[in-house]
């Protein structure tokens, strides 16, 4: 018999062909510091034995332990939801079970929403990834990180432009709050993203509740290779629903744009056929990009794929991504970025931090300043270089040209950078006397890299 008389906390977790992983999650809940937990688990229909796994840790469990098996489903905010309204105790969270928590990660939010009644939930902003041996390699500080007086407003601007504000796992939430909000929405693929901005919308209206950051990871996120998230297709889908959803009035993010555009090069031959799973969708987007999709699987094929006939069998090999990615043809890129600013009333300051809100590792940074009245810059493309350009002070125009199409940037805000990959011809112009043009690149100075002749980039731009 339980005599803890501290709030019950149910940990809601699901399965699917998790079983190598399962055991390590399951003791982490009962290594938890905090002991009053439930635990409610939902096989999915695995073909790996799970389900015998959770019964037989059901068995050994100090703590009360709810087993489900079913038919596969592939409906995971729906199992979730099945679980939270299953779930007894005053807080809530939900898990995967190939990832598993730090043994503070229970206790740490419950004693902060115990002490407080305002807060809705208490969430890290941190999170450690482990790969399939459950060695750390990285750990991610999301775009929340520091700042303790961040407000749903906040979550509602960074989730838009998919700046991840935190992990669901190691998350916990007032139970009677997820009720609130409809829990998991289930009429899209997304769960946890749809989840962050169900709550930040309930919070912002409720003025009086708040939530609570900690800048401690709780959660080993695990990266292997059946991860769904390696689901480029539904991943792109899941997270345009939500975009059309809770966002219908705005012009979608420049990240979001890179994601659709990037696409086709990293996909394998299985993920065009699931086509045929969306065709039916009424969603406009989902008939948009797949159409994007068939556009580019037809112009690309030859590039990407070798089909031959074997007897009646057709074997289709797909060239590496990496060899296809440097022709420069689809990573090709011009595109906004945001970034955060922190500040208070001694002024602002900005990071950029590779892997974080830069999308590559900075090997070389120079900067340009002084330049005279009415003198352009640049006039030259390179073939592999990834480029971010910064105004720290000033303004500048950017023109590029690739694909046939010339556009213009202005950059005038610190805030602001401009990514250039791939194939690109680039022009600085009206430079401001007081300009600084700070550039970050993915690599060091190359003059091979470099095409200096307007004539040259044209007949590679259009090969």
């Amino acid at each position: 018999m339980n005599t803890d008389s501290r709030p019950l906390v149910s940990i809601c977790c699901l399965s699917y062909n998790h079983a190598k992983y399962i055991p390590e999650a399951i003791k982490s809940f009962w290594n938890q510091e905090y002991k009053n937990i439930e635990i409610l688990a939902l096989d999915d229909g695995s073909t790996d034995g799970s389900l015998a796994v959770l019964q037989n840790l059901q068995k050994q469990s100090p703590c009360p332990m709810t087993v489900v098996g079913q038919e596969n489903t592939g409906r995971v905010s729906y199992n979730f939801n099945k679980l939270l309204k299953q779930a007894k105790g005053k807080y809530a969270g939900i898990i995967a079970l190939d990832d598993f928590l730090y043994p503070t990660a229970v206790g740490e939010k419950v004693a902060l929403m115990e002490n407080d009644d305002n807060i809705a939930f208490a969430f890290n902003s941190a999170i450690t990834f482990v790969d399939a041996d459950s060695k750390p390699y990285k750990e991610d500080r999301l775009s929340l990180f520091g700042k303790q007086n961040a407000t749903a407003d906040d979550i509602l601007e960074n989730e838009f432009n998919m700046d991840w504000t935190y992990y669901c796992q190691g998350t916990f939430y007032r139970t009677d709050v997820l009720k609130a909000v409809g829990y998991l929405d289930e009429k899209l693929l997304a769960d946890d993203y749809a989840l962050r901005i169900r709550v930040a919308l309930w919070l912002r209206a409720h003025p009086a509740a708040r939530f609570a950051n900690l800048d401690n990871p709780a959660c080993f996120y695990r990266r292997h290779p059946n991860n769904i998230s390696r689901d480029y297709l539904r991943q792109a889908l899941l997270i345009r629903q939500v975009l059309d959803k809770y966002y219908p009035d705005r012009k979608l993010p420049s990240a979001f744009m890179r994601m659709t555009r990037n696409l086709a090069p990293v996909m394998n031959f299985a993920s065009f056929r699931k086509i045929r799973r969306f065709k039916d969708e009424k969603s406009p987007f989902i008939k948009e990009l797949l159409l994007y999709l068939r556009v580019n699987f037809k112009a690309f094929r030859r590039k990407m794929f070798r089909v031959r006939l074997s007897k009646n069998k057709k074997v289709v090999q797909l060239f590496s991504a990496s060899r296809f990615i440097k022709r420069g043809t689809m990573m090709t890129n011009v595109s906004r970025l945001k970034f955060t600013v922190h500040g208070d009333d001694r002024g602002s300051l900005i990071a950029l931090e590779n892997g974080h809100n830069l999308p590559f590792d900075v090997k070389r940074v120079y900067y340009i300043f002084g330049t005279k009245a009415g003198v352009p810059r640049g006039f030259h493309a390179h073939r592999k270089l990834k480029q971010v350009l910064v105004a720290m002070s000033g303004r500048v125009t950017i023109k590029t040209e690739y694909g046939g199409k010339i556009e213009t940037h202005l950059l005038n805000r610190p805030d602001e950078g401009l990514l250039i990959e791939g194939l690109v011809w680039r022009e600085m112009h009206d430079f401001s006397p007081d300009c600084v043009l700070t550039v970050l690149a993915d690599d060091y100075y190359n003059e091979n890299d470099y095409i200096r002749d307007y004539n040259v980039f044209r007949q590679e731009d259009a090969s």
